[in-house]
């Protein structure tokens, strides 16, 4: 079985080699572009309390989390807007 998997592998390296086309350097030029600009639309300042275990499962659909911190207090400031944060949700309360 190893000796099968051994073959497999030379050949699929084989056929890789075959159709890799060949790429000079010059292939890989970078094209001039328009620089990035960017602006500042808004400016956001909280304030958090202390962290908080979130429970027994860290997993989340954005990866793992161990502890949240909760925003109690904020303000922010744009072009055109600005106020002030507050919390809407707290755990345990």
């Amino acid at each position: 079985m190893q000796k099968l998997h051994r073959v497999l592998i030379v050949f699929l390296l084989a056929c890789a080699a075959l159709v890799t086309p060949c790429v000079s350097q010059d292939d890989w030029a970078l094209t001039e572009r328009d620089p990035i600009k960017t602006e500042l639309v808004l400016q956001l300042v909280v304030t958090c309390s202390n962290p908080e275990k979130i429970g027994p499962v860290e997993d989340s659909k954005d990866g793992k989390r161990s502890e949240i911190w909760p925003i109690i207090a904020g303000r922010f400031v744009g072009k055109g807007i600005r106020g002030s944060v507050a919390p809407r949700w707290r755990r345990g309360g």
